[in-house]
């Protein structure tokens, strides 16, 4: 499994493109189908409890920490489908920030 420094610093890399950007966010798109028809055939209890069963022998933590960490993914995931995310405007205001500061 890679860890989320590790791949927070992979997307600082210079050799990361839009292309790369592109293919992880297809990547993103698919998981995000195979929630929402999850919980669509089984019941969002369910997923919230299989999912925390995975991420807790996945990660080597607890049950209650999986949890969270579940239910915290399951809602940026049904938001961010529902294009209530916070990647653009987060971009989008960065760079406007950079623009009016002349870098």
């Amino acid at each position: 499994m890679t860890n989320l420094a590790n791949t927070i610093r992979e997307i600082r890399l210079r050799s990361f493109t839009t292309f790369v950007a592109r293919v992880n966010a297809l990547n993103n798109h698919n998981d995000s189908y195979h929630l929402q028809m999850a919980i669509h055939e089984h019941g969002e209890q369910a997923v919230l409890v299989e999912m925390s069963h995975q991420i807790a022998q996945e990660e080597s933590i607890s049950f209650t920490e999986a949890s969270r960490k579940a239910s915290h993914f399951i809602e940026y995931t049904l938001n961010a489908s529902l294009k209530r995310g916070f990647g653009k405007s987060v971009r989008d205001t960065l760079n406007d920030s950079t623009t009016k500061r002349g870098h």
